[in-house]
């Protein structure tokens, strides 16, 4: 019984990385209906930084950025 469940897991993992993940700028869209000034500088920061450093960084795993 074990096991049968345990390749349910693994076939679910499997699927579910074969999905893109949420675009990164649902971290600062999220929440709020309108984002803070504060919150604006913090994103733009976040692309700049990936932007600059996209070698270190899988966007193509992502829905949009």
């Amino acid at each position: 019984m074990f096991l049968f469940f345990f390749l349910q897991v693994l076939e679910a993992f499997s699927q579910a990385e074969k999905k893109k993940k949420p675009s990164p700028n649902l971290l600062f869209t999220d929440v709020y209906d309108q984002m803070t000034p504060q919150l604006e500088k913090q994103l733009k920061e976040m692309k700049d930084h990936v932007t600059n450093y996209k070698e270190q960084y899988p966007i193509d795993q992502y829905e949009k950025f």
